[in-house]
């Protein structure tokens, strides 16, 4: 199998820093985000709160796990996919890199579905308001939690029929002889050998496809139904709900005119769809691309990343108790005086007190 790119020590130390950074950072904002919607949510998305917990508990639990293992996925011909860990697992007993792997390929498959199912979410609510829809709302709870069983019924069986790491070595060492696997512990399947994770693999892997084009649809079902009834919403219901649905795009100047996508909903778009989509190519052509094998992972790191970031910047009320707690834990107050260039842009201008002009005028004679 010919080998394209570098390859080497150097990419080890790479991808292994920017896993760190990318899950560290990762991390730490699932985790204020998971406390601001437990503590802080307004009362306009109490039932949406599950969802988002869903969403960020995905997130956290995948950054822990990529930031722990930071998994390199290698493919000996056509039906073998061999693993192994560049972060500290890489130290601990072969079992535990293989329940970290089992745990992480579990949560692919929520995560895939959870930002289509936040849409419809949001959809139905509107809908509901006018007519009684075929799935209500609240339903839409249950079918997160069936994602999460569907995945723990492909992966368990992945993890008895995984091959031994003597077997996976030698097929790594036939494949790419210049690969300098020994210090690693492989795990792995062969779907010739154990045809029946056929089904454990293509569960986490193919339903990023229809998972982003359902996205697409209950968006512009949400974006469709918000601009044809923004006369009867009220004007606080219909910002919430765009401020959650939606994102203006730089350089669209008419937001009624063009619906730019959703930061979450593009996310597995740049992140996800289109590695996957190289990988697939990659896997077709049978060829060997290192970086490709690398940032498989890393690139599902970026966006348990940037789900929260973008949670915090559309949801006003989180960004609020964020940069409330920020000020708190670092002794800061806001300065409770406008500045004069900013209360004049405002049409408010600050006087001075009447004793402060009094004081002055003393002062001058």
């Amino acid at each position: 199998m010919p080998t394209i790119g570098p390859d080497g020590p150097f990419l080890d130390s790479l991808f292994s820093v920017l896993f760190y950074v990318v899950g560290s950072f990762g991390i730490l904002a699932n985790a204020l985000l998971i406390s601001v919607i437990t503590f802080r949510t307004p009362t306009a998305l109490r039932g949406y709160r599950i969802l988002l917990l869903n969403q960020a508990s995905i997130d956290l639990l995948f950054s822990v796990l990529l930031t722990l293992s930071q998994f390199r996925l290698t493919m000996t011909g056509w039906f073998t996919f061999v693993y192994y860990d560049l972060g500290p697992l890489r130290h601990t007993p072969p079992g535990l890199q293989l329940l970290a792997h089992c745990l992480a390929l579990n949560n692919l498959l929520p995560s895939f579905f959870s930002t289509p199912l936040s849409f419809a979410y949001r959809y139905l609510v509107l809908v509901e308001r006018e007519r009684p829809t075929c799935i209500a709302s609240r339903n839409l709870k249950i079918f997160a939690l069936l994602t999460h069983g569907a995945a723990l019924m492909a992966t368990i069986p992945y993890a008895w029929g995984a091959e031994s790491h003597e077997y996976l070595q030698e097929q790594v060492q036939l494949t790419h002889p210049s690969y300098n696997i020994s210090d690693h512990v492989l795990y792995g399947t062969n779907l010739l050998r154990s045809p029946h994770l056929f089904f454990s693999f293509v569960v986490p892997t193919l339903p990023v496809f229809p998972a982003f084009l359902l996205t697409l649809f209950f968006k512009s079902k949400t974006m469709v139904y918000l601009n044809s009834h923004r006369d009867s919403m009220s004007p606080g219901t219909l910002s919430i709900h765009r401020r959650v649905a939606k994102v203006a795009s730089p350089g669209i100047a008419s937001e009624s005119a063009f619906q730019a996508l959703s930061v979450q909903s593009t996310l597995p778009f740049f992140f996800l769809l289109a590695p996957v989509s190289v990988f697939l190519v990659v896997w077709f052509c049978q060829l060997s691309v290192p970086l490709v094998e690398y940032s498989l992972f890393l690139c599902t790191a970026v966006i348990a990343l940037l789900n929260p970031i973008a949670t915090f910047y559309f949801i006003t009320p989180y960004k609020k108790t964020l940069w409330r707690w920020f000020y708190v834990a670092t002794g800061r107050r806001r300065s409770s005086v406008t500045p004069i260039w900013l209360s004049m842009s405002n049409s408010v201008v600050v006087l001075p007190s009447p004793s402060h002009r009094k004081s002055r005028s003393n002062n001058i004679l």
